[in-house]
């Protein structure tokens, strides 16, 4: 169900079918009902990760009381709204094990479906070459195709033989399945994301098996970003030409604006303070900077992006402690190619996953926090009566024994 909600908005297509059909508001509403039972489980104990994710929220604020009256800043301020939740939702479901290796494993499978969907079904008209399936962006579906790709890779590394080589292969496809979609991004950040895992965790093994696979992972990343489309100006090989499809100037205009209101400028409103290219201008309102720090910066401020940056370094912290167990390197990996991919495409609301990975990382805190909390409920003793102590789990009346010694 997480893995879903992280996903739905990368690959499902618009059915039309109304909001009540809509697969982001089920997975969210079935996981909410979800979190709160195993909230109330807990005897609604709140946390660490509550306050911070309620501390970034409150710096969110002046964002959104700022925000545009336009379509896409009203749906920007719900979709904020949304991420929220959906943090505090993830929080909750993904603070132990189980839980997690399902999610791990649903990412996976999803990734790998699309990249196969792609490959039987994908075409090239619509959309001038870049492969993609019924309309969809390709920008997405590149992304669930490069995740699929990261994730199966991961998973070649802990295993041998012939599952290895079919593994291997099934990372290879998938990246090719992603190249073809003509973003760069995805496949760039699957490969960044599986070399920065292979030289932060440590394992035990061949240090020069470990090498390898960081050369392996890099080369294959570079091949498929570089080598394929270079024959399209408009495709997959402009990583090489310099050409960032705007993005320079977009993120120069952009901080010059952040310069100008370091409280922000109200969510969505960005397209009222920079000069919109031709291309820009076909999409009217909906103006971001294709970069989540950015973004944050000049829609909500300087204490957003604060807010921001709190999260992220607080998940990765708990991610990173527990990325020794092979479990914990995907989940970490993941993190990685979310955040990497956010900071070159989309918008905040769009990037969901980053939203999901940061409740991913906020989860091992609450677990972390929970299992100190018993711990400590069991060794440490509080006031009972007169000057007397009773340990949770003790049977003996401490008021006797302190009455015992007192002096008659």
């Amino acid at each position: 169900m997480v893995a879903v909600l992280a996903t739905a908005n990368l690959f499902v297509p618009d059915l039309g079918l109304g909001w009540y059909a809509d697969p982001t508001l089920i997975a969210l509403g079935v996981a909410a009902i979800l979190a709160f039972a195993a909230w109330l489980r807990t005897s609604g104990y709140l946390g660490t990760p509550h306050v911070l994710i309620g501390f970034t929220a409150l710096a969110f604020v002046p964002g959104v009381l700022s925000a545009g009256a336009n379509p896409y800043a009203q749906s920007k301020v719900l979709g904020l709204v949304g991420s929220f939740v959906m943090m505090l939702v993830v929080v909750q479901l993904l603070a132990r094990e189980r839980p997690r290796r399902h999610f791990v494993v649903a990412l996976a499978i999803l990734g790998i479906g699309v990249a196969l969907f792609l490959s039987r079904y994908g075409e090239t008209v619509t959309f001038l070459g870049r492969t993609s399936v019924a309309g969809l962006n390709p920008i997405g579906l590149g992304r669930m195709a490069a995740l699929g790709a990261l994730l199966a890779s991961l998973a070649a590394m802990r295993t041998v033989g012939v599952r290895r080589l079919a593994l291997v292969a099934v990372a290879i496809g998938a990246g090719v399945m992603a190249a073809s979609t003509g973003s760069r991004g995805p496949v760039a950040a699957a490969a960044l994301a599986a070399v920065l895992v292979a030289l932060l965790v440590k394992r035990e093994g061949s240090r020069i098996l470990r090498i390898l696979g960081v050369l392996l992972a890099g080369g294959l990343g570079l091949y498929l970003v570089a080598g394929l489309g270079l024959d399209d100006p408009g495709g997959i090989g402009r990583l090489l030409s310099g050409d960032s499809s705007g993005r320079n100037r977009l993120w120069a205009d952009s901080m010059a604006v952040a310069f100008q209101h370091p409280a922000g400028i109200g969510f969505g409103n960005l397209y009222e303070h920079i000069a919109l290219t031709p291309t820009m201008a076909t999409t009217g309102d909906s103006q971001y900077t294709h970069n989540i720090f950015i973004e944050t910066l000049v829609e909500g401020g300087v204490i957003a992006l604060l807010g921001l940056v709190v999260l992220l370094v607080a998940s990765y912290r708990s991610l990173r402690s527990d990325s020794t167990s092979p479990l914990g390197a995907s989940i970490l990996a993941v993190w990685f190619f979310a955040l990497i991919n956010a900071n070159v495409s989309s918008d905040l609301v769009g990037n969901r996953l980053v939203w999901i990975m940061i409740g991913a990382g906020l989860a091992l805190k609450l677990r972390d926090s929970q299992e100190a909390r018993s711990a400590l409920a069991v060794v440490t003793p509080w006031r009972r009566g007169r000057g007397a102590y009773l340990a949770r789990g003790d049977a003996t009346d401490s008021r006797a024994r302190v009455r015992s010694a007192d002096p008659e």
